[in-house]
């Protein structure tokens, strides 16, 4: 892919932006369809409910990944509640040349759907960052994003109410245009086309939002289309999964007394666990071992091992170490014992540092290069920066990258 390439993307995101991003796939990702009847009560959200999706942009496959997840019922202090989860996070050579999206929701909706209590936590730039609404004291008939998806499902195929984003409120109206037939990785599906539409998609830089819901009960939202000015953006149901939850949980925070002050929620942080598997969108696994011959005019001269070795810490973050090595050799420019060593992203591939460490004829191309994240800053043997266009690679993490 052409450094071009990656930095039409790279635009094509930029402008658009998080809010735009989250705002596209949160808002479609979940649109089904349930009767009217069932709006009015809790029993239509079906705990263990599990969608995620692909996201593909123009020709450029899976650049990105939603998930929407209804975790739990219970009650957040003495109300009634359901949890809900979202999140939207960009892979591969996006995520590799720019740290660009990565946030999640959880929302706890009170049974007519409308929101209670948000948090939204942003992963963008270093440390994640926090943002709460506590809608408890004062309740709110406007949807956030992620409740909304759920409002578009529990009503009758066509219908309006107001979302609060951006510090605004805005009104959205959704009805049905069409019928649609539709394949993708969860399997082929009948489908009903719908148009969604709102001055905030227009404000955000989104067009023509079409969902394509499923013909069953189960009204699954089986692709998702939309239009920039910079290109088209796809995302199709990747799985469906109906998780069994093993005991009613109830959510936080815990139940306070009346006057009933924010709540403070404090997670506990959990300890890192070394050689965790890798994401399911990664094409190897941790511990793969490869082995090549190596041969010159024809005869062989030795053996070559490529293995994703470990996944642990490395300098405070969580880092996967891949590495190359000569296992044999019978002359020529290898000996027994040369290799290459590189330390990437686990979820990216974006490289973090090489090792090079030859003999022979080849010692001279020994070195340390360390690659800074989110930057096009390379440092060669501790010594001096240099600038490499974004998304350049290492030998190493290039050869699985490219996977």
């Amino acid at each position: 892919m052409s450094n071009g390439n990656i930095w039409m993307i790279k635009k094509v995101l930029s402008s658009l932006g998080t809010g735009l991003f989250l705002a596209a796939v949160f808002c479609v990702a979940h649109a089904s369809v349930f009767p009217q009847a069932a709006a009015n009560g809790e029993g239509h959200f079906k705990v263990g409910e599990r969608l995620t999706y692909s996201v593909d942009f123009e020709k450029f496959s899976n650049v990105a990944y939603a998930e929407l997840y209804t975790i739990s019922k219970g009650k957040i202090g003495d109300l009634d509640a359901v949890e809900l989860r979202g999140r939207v996070k960009t892979l591969d050579f996006i995520s590799a040349a720019f740290y660009l999206v990565d946030e999640s929701r959880t929302v706890f909706v009170s049974p007519d759907g409308t929101p209670l209590y948000i948090t939204r936590v942003q992963n963008i730039g270093g440390l994640p960052r926090e943002t709460i609404q506590n809608n408890m004291a004062a309740p709110t008939g406007n949807f956030d994003l992620l409740s909304m998806i759920y409002r578009i499902r529990h009503s009758g195929g066509s219908g309006s109410f107001s979302i609060f984003e951006n510090e605004k409120v805005f009104p959205v109206t959704f009805q049905l245009t069409g019928n649609e037939k539709h394949k993708t990785d969860a399997g082929e599906f009948e489908t009903t086309l719908h148009t969604v539409q709102s001055e905030y998609f227009t404000e955000v830089g989104i067009k023509e939002l079409r969902i394509n819901l499923s013909t069953d009960e189960a009204k699954v939202p089986v692709a998702i289309r939309f239009k920039t000015a910079k290109g088209e953006f796809r995302a199709k149901v990747a799985s469906i999964q109906n998780v069994e939850p093993e005991a009613e949980p109830v959510p936080t925070p815990s139940p306070i007394s009346t006057p009933r002050p924010l709540p403070t929620p404090s997670p506990t942080p959990r300890a890192y666990v070394d050689n965790q598997p890798l994401l399911p969108e990664i094409s190897f696994v941790l511990g793969e071992t490869l082995e090549y011959s190596i041969s010159a005019a024809g005869q062989p001269v030795g053996t070559f091992v490529l293995q994703a070795t470990e996944r642990k810490q490395f300098q405070g973050l969580d880092s996967l170490l891949l590495t190359g090595t000569v296992t044999d050799a019978t002359g020529g420019i290898f000996a027994k014992g040369d290799g290459i060593q590189a330390q990437v992203n686990p979820d990216t591939l974006a490289p973090r540092k090489l090792d090079i460490n030859l003999t022979g004829p080849l010692a001279n191309l020994n070195q340390t290069v360390i690659f800074i994240e989110k930057t096009n800053l390379v440092m060669f043997k501790g010594t001096g920066q240099v600038e490499v266009p974004v998304g350049t690679h290492s030998i190493l993490s290039l050869v699985y990258a490219i996977r």
